[in-house]
């Protein structure tokens, strides 16, 4: 549950990072390089030595993770099915933990 908690903090702070960037140099470029960011930090978190270490890069993934949420127009309904989903999947895995 802490992982979780610690990705749903890196979004908050990207979506504030990632807005000014993108109003700046463009929703293309602060696009590629938040994708980036989530997926090497994604690769390195999932290899990572111990849990703080496993934080740290949860944390960074969790800041490039927002940019896919904030550069679309508008989700078609299939994309908000799939999406929800996989939260509600997530919430029961992390329930399953948790017990």
């Amino acid at each position: 549950m802490c992982a979780y908690c610690v990705c749903l903090i890196g979004m908050l702070i990207g979506g504030y990072l990632w807005g000014s960037l993108a109003d700046v140099f463009g929703r293309k470029g602060a696009l590629i390089t938040a994708m980036l960011l989530n997926g090497v930090c994604g690769l390195i978190a999932a290899f990572s030595p111990n849990f703080l270490f496993f934080l740290f890069f949860r944390l960074a993934s969790g800041i490039g993770l927002v940019i896919n949420l904030r550069t679309k127009k508008e989700p078609s309904l299939n994309e908000t099915q799939i999406l929800n989903l996989c939260s509600m999947k997530l919430s029961q895995n992390c329930q399953v933990v948790q017990n």
